[in-house]
């Protein structure tokens, strides 16, 4: 065979290679969910970030394609789901099927080889490290011997704002500074079995806010030649500087009267599991992010309602008054006594959820989501703003109405409100945020009564890592206690 046969040939071998794959990924993308083509290479990539940072732009997508669409990410198949049954079948009834988390090259360096519990796939690894934080520092035992100083530091918070509208002629400038900083005070207790002191405070959480801006897929995670364009430097110029700070305040022993994260850590460092390699500073770093950004904004969602809503604020004050009384700061011990003020929060995280989209799954083998082929190498995705924002399931959605959760009692058996994600890679940390948020927003009404300062409140949101208000709340505040 000559030299221009032997060629001819592995050109014809190579496009009916070719073909044969072209036509098995478009017969399977026939029988995958219903979404727009997209552009060559790179998908739907250009419409994805403006499809899911705005509902009504994501809502007219559903109108045309239904509740479940496929969104091409470069060559990256995204799942979307925005209906509470196929979500269901998704998270609870094939939760062990997608259990996993995307391989994200990027993510990779960040995470020290997906070593965090978000990050980690399913298996031994994620099993050992949830379970450590649950049953450890999360138990109801361990997590009652925090609340001295959670409450100390609701009534610091109380004690700065007091001071900030005293010398701005009673304005509050950014409340959601002032709420990360108290939980800084609080995780740093949580984490460390002590109170850091805070410059130490402080630098930490610049660090946290960088890493967020960090936390997300960059274009060679999703368009794979592009790998060898993609520069990493920003974030290994983090990794050094995150590992300075961090192992620096590991050195340092941890009280012995005090449980600790670390404590538990070094506890399961110890037993040398088979295939669980603990890199305690990334840990360390995902409680603190998980345990403020979501904290911070609901507490600011929540506070900006109230403003916008005096009547449904005097309620929260007159519960107060009724059941804890004027004299004291709000109590841990207190908060099961307010239902009203745990429906006001929770309205205000159906109106607002921390992110729009639910932790990316994907499956540990191919499989089907309502008659849809899902194949193994995709990302499934559920919209929770689309779920807690349905007219089909909630009566006037577009309005605060904290009343609801009074009436339609039967919302909570269903998947029509999953602020925190379901089944088995749901948040760990959920109970721990929300004791947060109820027992900073009941310090704060008591304390203080709440105006807008100037015109009306604005609750446009923006995106950045999670869904945050667009404007930073400021307020006029009055005080009630001394």
């Amino acid at each position: 065979m000559d030299l221009a046969a032997l060629v001819a040939t592995i050109a014809l071998l190579a496009l009916a290679s070719w073909s044969l794959f072209f036509l098995q990924h478009l017969n399977l993308r026939r029988r995958m969910p219903p979404g727009p083509i997209g552009w060559p290479v790179l998908g739907s990539m250009r419409e994805i970030p403006r499809l899911l940072s705005d509902p009504q732009k994501f809502q007219q997508l559903v109108a045309r394609y239904g509740p479940i669409v496929t969104l091409w990410n470069g060559s990256v198949a995204t799942i979307l789901i925005s209906s509470p049954d196929i979500a269901r079948e998704a998270l609870v009834e094939k939760g062990s099927v997608l259990a996993s988390r995307p391989d994200v090259p990027s993510m990779r360096l960040l995470t020290s080889g997906f070593k965090t519990i978000n990050s980690s796939p399913y298996g031994v690894h994620w099993r050992a490290t949830r379970k450590n934080l649950v049953s450890g520092i999360l138990s109801p035992r361990v997590m009652s011997g925090f609340a001295p100083v959670q409450e100390q530091a609701a009534e610091d918070l109380v004690r700065k704002l007091a001071s900030e509208a005293k010398q701005s002629g009673g304005t509050v400038e950014s409340l959601s500074v002032s709420v990360r900083c108290v939980l800084f005070q609080i995780l740093s207790f949580v984490c460390f079995g002590r109170k850091l002191e805070e410059a130490k405070l402080e630098e930490l959480n610049a660090l946290m806010k960088e890493a967020t801006t960090m936390l997300h897929p960059v274009l060679g995670d999703l368009v794979p030649f592009l790998k060898v364009f993609t520069s990493h430097t920003k974030q290994k110029s983090f990794l050094v500087r995150q590992n300075q700070l961090l192992k620096g305040l590991l050195s340092r022993e941890c009280p012995a009267a005090s449980e600790s994260y670390v404590q538990t850590l070094l506890s399961l460092q110890g037993k040398n599991l088979e295939d669980v390699d603990l890199d305690l500073a990334v840990l360390v770093r995902e409680l603190f992010i998980a345990g403020a950004d979501t904290t911070t904004n609901c507490v600011e969602w929540s506070m900006a309602n109230l403003i916008k809503y005096p009547g449904i604020q005097e309620r929260v004050f007159r519960e107060l008054a009724e059941n804890v009384g004027q004299k004291s700061g709000v109590k841990v011990a207190d908060l099961p006594k307010l239902p009203y003020l745990h429906a006001v929060v929770k309205e205000a995280l159906r109106k607002h959820p921390p992110v729009y989209l639910s932790a990316p799954r994907t499956p540990v083998h191919a499989t089907k989501l309502a008659g849809y082929d899902i194949p193994k190498e995709s990302t499934v995705v559920v919209h929770l703003q689309s779920l807690s924002n349905d007219a089909g399931v909630w009566k006037n959605p577009d309005k605060f109405l904290p009343e609801r959760f009074f009436e339609q009692t039967e919302l909570s058996k269903r998947m029509s409100m999953i602020p925190f994600g379901a089944g088995r890679r749901d948040c760990p940390g959920k109970h721990l945020g929300m004791l947060h948020v109820h027992l900073i927003v009941a310090n704060l009404v008591q304390a203080f009564e709440w105006r807008a300062e100037g015109k009306e409140v604005d609750l446009s949101p923006r995106t950045v890592f999670t869904v945050q208000m667009k404007n930073p709340l400021r307020a006029s505040i009055c005080q009630r206690r001394s």
